[in-house]
Parts: structure tokens; sequence; C-alpha cells
């Protein structure tokens, strides 16, 4: 259980591992979403066009990472100030 919760915290937050990150969570969201509908569509009219699905997920990922690209050029680095 461990390793699942430092699994979910490594993926939700920003670069100091403390707070978490909004647009973490809008990423995961998104493709998880994209994922179940497009298994729906597969359950419900059995077609699946591979080209059109790596286009669509193509683009939710270069968005999520151009994201948090331009959030990660804009974070401070975290300092360490235990002494």
């Amino acid at each position: 259980m461990l390793l699942l919760y430092q699994v979910f915290k490594d993926c939700f937050t920003g670069r100091d591992n403390k707070t978490y990150d909004f647009m973490h969570f809008i990423v995961v969201f998104g493709f998880i979403a994209f994922v179940g509908f497009e298994l729906w569509e597969v359950w419900h009219s059995k077609s699946f066009n591979e080209e059109e699905y790596a286009r669509a997920l193509m683009w939710i990922y270069s968005g999520g990472g151009g994201g948090l690209l331009m959030k990660n050029w804009t974070e401070k680095t975290p300092t360490n100030n235990d002494g």
C-alpha cells in the first residue's frame, strides 16, 4: 500500500514532491477518459481505427506535456533549508 501511495504522490506532485499539481490530474484524467470512451465505442460499434486513436492520443499527450513543460519553466527549484 505504501508503494502505491508513493507512485501516486510521484505522479501528481510538483518539483518539491509535496504540493499536488492540478495539471497532472488533468492529463491523467484526460487519458483515462479517452481510453474509456474508446472502449465504449469498440464495445458498441465493434470498430477501431488505430490511426485515429494514435493521433488523438498524441494530441492529449502533447497538450499535457506542453502544459507541464511551461509550468516546469515557471516553477521555482526547491531549496533545502535544514541547516
